[in-house]
């Protein structure tokens, strides 16, 4: 078997094409029956496959040939047939990138008129310009799918994927392929925002459905937590007896992650977050401006266990201008808030931490209960008031609904009085929520820790938005599938209850 198929590689399988006009000389790598063919024959059949890998016998063996050399030319705007109003001459070569490889390709473009822009003709054929104007590099769909779902699952970085894909392109000569790796990162950039888009539902004017929430977010939000306007009606949750708030609190987790830092270095100014404020972190200006008016809080907890941990975190700061992020989550489903994320500098400071809850909190002002899990909560909260009175007086009332705890690992470290007034276990309407959830989210994002420590500001900002996306996405999927091996499970308990019941 094994001499079969090495044979059937390297040898041509007949001595002349089917449409008996030419020798069989060329085949294709990519197409699955793989049937030897003359020049003409494998140009025309690829006129709608042009990324396709071509091989042509030399009497030895098949060597690698592009259709760019065999003169295949690729039509715009016609269904693939020629526009009546080109010159010949009017062909134009680019560089596209696809999931075989990099290609070279001869391309014309409609030119009747009213004649639509280039780039968009391009589009239209679902290849991606890597600029507006003077397009000389593409990117196919495709290709930028593949890359997107590669570096959110495996967390690969552009620049490894594009070094596969030109040795898949080369493998003796790698060096020699086109590099394309800058229009790939750029490219991928204005990708995931589309991406983003399209899942939140704002290509689909979802504001207009729920004006209770910021316009024009790009966030996915948890479908199971209470959320006035679009799961709990006003009326129902104002009517509910205190008995009843463990149906309608908002669970809520804080936790600082010190892997995802950036690094200080050379950075690029002009670099800005392209959906700065629209999806999980908070708008990097507003944020850079509150940083400025606030000071460090002062290490005077009472816990010695919490003043151990602070002291330890001091060596993780070395050279880095981001030390790392704070982040807000719903603490019973695991989503990331909308907006709850922001940086660290030199550790996790209670003034941080109250920016980015208020923030979470914005498209909740009518909500009647929160539980908010944090690790620190007994020192956090004791100060809470003075902060967001000073800082955010208009906010002042949520406070009102807020009610705070431990989360079960992390209060074993705290001191007894810690373990008896802040625990979950004792704390009324709290069910079996833990408030760990946040931590099983970071084993995930901090495989991308080491490509978005080395990007500049805005670059970062994007790339972390999309791999929380990618998170709640995923956590989206497989919520009603929970829900329902839940209901499966309870339904079996109590039926297996009812058969003992004489």
């Amino acid at each position: 078997m094994q001499k079969a198929l090495f044979s059937a590689y390297i040898s041509p399988q007949t001595s002349s094409c089917a449409c008996l006009n030419a020798p069989a000389l060329y085949r294709c790598r990519d197409c699955f029956f793989n049937l030897p063919q003359c020049e003409a024959c494998i140009v025309i059949g690829h006129s709608s496959n042009p990324f396709h890998r071509i091989e042509k016998w030399n009497g030895k063996f098949f060597e690698s040939t592009t259709l760019y050399s065999l003169d295949l030319v690729v039509h715009l705007g016609h269904s693939g047939s020629k526009c009546p109003h080109i010159r010949d001459t009017s062909v134009y070569k680019m560089t596209v990138v696809h999931t075989t490889g990099i290609h070279s390709l001869s391309i014309t473009f409609c030119n009747c008129l009213p004649s639509k822009p280039r780039f968009l003709q391009l589009l239209e054929v679902k290849l991606f310009p890597a600029t507006v104007k003077e397009t000389e590099t593409a990117l196919t769909f495709p290709f930028l799918e593949d890359l997107h779902i590669h570096t959110l699952c495996s967390k690969k970085s552009v620049y490894d994927h594009h070094n596969a894909l030109q040795r898949l392109t080369n493998p003796i000569a790698p060096h020699n392929v086109p590099d394309r790796c800058r229009e790939s990162t750029r490219s991928l950039r204005i990708w995931q925002i589309l991406t983003k888009a399209r899942r939140s539902g704002q290509v689909h004017g979802i504001d207009k459905f729920l004006p209770h929430r910021r316009p024009g977010s790009l966030a996915i939000r948890c479908f199971a937590c209470p959320e006035v306007g679009f799961n709990v009606d006003q009326l129902i949750l104002d009517s509910a007896l205190e008995s009843e708030c463990h149906k309608y609190t908002l669970f809520l987790s804080i936790d600082g992650n010190f892997r995802l830092q950036r690094v200080n270095k050379r950075q690029d100014l002009d670099d800005v977050a392209l959906n700065d404020g629209c999806a999980y972190f908070v708008k990097n200006d507003e944020y850079q401006d509150y940083a400025k008016t606030v000071q460090p809080s002062p290490d005077n907890s009472t816990c010695a266990h919490l003043r151990a941990v602070r002291l330890q975190n001091t060596i993780k700061f070395k050279n880095a201008a981001v030390s790392g992020v704070i982040c807000v989550q719903c603490a019973r489903h695991g989503f990331y808030m909308p907006n709850g994320t922001a940086d660290l500098e030199k550790g996790e400071a209670y003034a941080r931490s109250d920016y980015v809850l208020i923030q979470a909190l914005d498209d909740h002002q009518d909500q009647r209960w929160v539980m908010v899990s944090y690790d620190i909560w007994c020192q956090y909260w004791k100060n809470l008031n003075a902060r967001v009175s000073t800082h955010f007086p208009e906010k002042l009332p949520l406070l009102d609904q807020i009610r705070g705890a431990v989360p079960k690992m992390h209060i074993k470290g705290h001191v007894e009085e810690c373990q008896v007034r802040w625990s979950f276990n004792y704390l009324e309407h709290s069910g079996e929520t833990c408030g760990e959830k946040i931590e099983t989210s970071w084993a995930e994002q901090n495989q991308a820790a080491s490509s978005t420590k080395q990007q500049n500001a805005g670059h970062r900002h994007d790339s972390l938005d999309d791999h929380f996306d990618f998170w709640n996405w995923g956590k989206l999927q497989t919520l009603g599938a929970s829900l329902l091996g839940l209901l499966s499970a309870a339904t079996y308990s109590f039926s297996c209850v009812c058969s003992l019941v004489p």
